[in-house]
């Protein structure tokens, strides 16, 4: 199946998702906010693993496509 112009734009421009940037120490006040830098981190890594995962199946199969 041919990709249109449009998909491969597309495809071109999807770079490898990158981590959050990780917490230091000292952005954590260690009060025991409700909602804490760390569980800010947590989502955005868990969301991070969950982009890359997507991006290597797609890169899988326009590699599979490719040949």
């Amino acid at each position: 199946m041919a990709m249109t112009e449009e998909a491969k734009a597309v495809h071109e421009d999807d770079s490898c998702p990158q981590p959050p940037a990780e917490i230091s120490p000292e952005q954590c006040c260690a009060s025991g906010c409700e909602v804490c830098v760390y569980d800010h981190y947590n989502a955005a890594l868990r969301q991070y693993y969950r982009d890359k995962t997507a991006w290597e199946a797609r890169n899988a199969t326009q590699a599979q496509e490719r040949v």
